[in-house]
């Protein structure tokens, strides 16, 4: 992971310069054009950076400095600030996330920007899955280069995500747009083959999601898409049932991904999952010990020692995570930083009704994206592979609530004329 992060942090420091040469370069331009005084004023820079204050901006920033603060209060700041070489996360390694956000909203301005991005996203993940299934021999779960195969997973959701973004949006004209469907079909199933059971929860959420809200709101506008939803819906849930009720049989238990899949059904029985119960159970001590600045970031470990359970170690004998995102964001941020964190949740929320206003069908697949993301947390949590497609996903969030304020502007301007 380290060498990952420590080449993204040198793509984002060289993009820096160029980034801020192309801001001035802005500011510079419409300080020509306008022909005022010499002083670059807040809505020139405004204009350079992104066209308006955004709710989601302003809280992804607000939550990256309580990360700064709740550190000084921590059990060891040096450690949240710059994580271990295993892991090259902490505060720093989010800061540059931060910068890679602030980029890529000032940058991509155009559906076209956008249309290029999907573009790489989508063929990079169609070459790591087939890499991966070459090497399947070597990777009975596959995880292509990420070595484990949960990060793997979370980063073929963003990639399932985006081929439905880029259906939506019709980046290819006529009948060929609907290609898009063979890469996310290759996704899912070596999604599947990930053996990740909080990113199956995730994908089936969101694929649920997207079903109900088609069914329930698109009734009238689009009568097709409603009743195939409706039934895939009805058929979905009825073959889930029908799975966990059946997960005893031979049928399910000689089908390994089956079997698997069930088996949190018996979760004290299943290792993995009693040992997530537990290491949940201590960071909720942890919080109880230090609730308004929690242990730091990066410092769930400490709490994890102070709090050991000796129920857990029969698959991992310790752990650094809380495996929930939440529930780590709570132990080593206290209330401070989860207060911040459901913020920064609430705020992509919040964009994603507005869009709803005028792009129902987007607004829904974007919802269906930031549910899978949010349930997969629940059962991980945050790192370099999951912020490669998530916070492209914000971004886009941010540019279509752009897009949907100047169509809103354009139209009152009408009115007006």
């Amino acid at each position: 992971v380290s060498g990952k992060a420590l080449v993204f942090r040198l793509l984002v420091a060289l993009a820096l310069f160029f980034w801020i040469w192309l801001i001035w370069t802005r500011i510079y331009t419409d300080k020509k054009r306008i022909n005022t005084d010499k002083k670059i004023s807040i809505n020139q820079l405004k204009s350079a950076l992104i066209s308006g204050p955004n709710i989601l901006v302003v809280a992804i920033i607000l939550f990256f400095l309580a990360q700064v603060l709740v550190s000084f209060f921590g059990v060891d700041p040096l450690y949240s600030f710059f994580s271990s070489m295993e892991r090259a996360d902490g505060v720093l390694q989010y800061g540059f996330w931060v910068l890679y956000f602030l980029m890529i909203i000032s940058v991509f301005r155009e559906k076209q920007d956008w249309k290029l991005f999907f573009y790489v996203f989508i063929i990079i993940s169609v070459v790591l899955s087939v890499f991966a299934w070459f090497n399947y021999s070597s990777q009975i779960r596959l995880h292509a280069i990420f070595g484990n195969s949960s990060y793997f997973a979370v980063f073929l959701l963003f990639s399932i995500g985006f081929c439905a973004i880029a259906i939506e949006r019709k980046f290819i004209s006529g009948r060929l747009n609907y290609l898009f469907f063979f890469p996310a079909l290759f996704f899912i199933i070596t999604l599947i083959a990930t053996q990740t059971r909080g990113v199956y929860l995730g994908l089936t959420g969101a694929v649920f999601l997207f079903c109900l809200l088609t069914f329930l709101f698109l009734r009238r506008e689009s009568k097709k898409l409603a009743l195939f939803s409706g039934i895939f819906l009805a058929v979905g849930l009825i073959s889930l049932i029908a799975l966990f009720l059946a997960k005893d049989t031979n049928f399910v238990q000689n089908i390994y991904i089956l079997k698997r899949a069930t088996s949190v059904a018996n979760f004290w029985q299943d290792d993995t999952v009693r040992e997530r119960i537990l290491v949940w159970q201590m960071a909720w001590k942890g919080f109880k010990d230090r609730p308004i600045f929690g242990w730091g970031p990066e410092n769930f470990g400490s709490a994890f020692n102070k709090y050991y359970d000796y129920n857990v170690g029969k698959i991992q004998p310790w752990f650094d995570r809380a495996h929930s995102q939440p529930i780590d964001t709570l132990a080593t941020g206290g209330i401070v930083l989860f207060s911040f964190y459901i913020f920064w949740l609430a705020a992509a929320v919040y964009l994603i009704f507005k869009i709803a206003k005028e792009k129902k069908i987007l607004s829904f697949i974007l919802a269906s994206i930031f549910l899978a993301y949010f349930l997969q947390g629940l059962f991980l949590f945050d790192i370099l592979p999951t912020f490669l497609g998530f916070f492209p996903f914000l971004a886009f969030l941010v540019f279509q609530s752009y897009e949907l304020r100047i169509g809103t502007n354009i139209r009152m301007r009408d009115e007006v004329g």
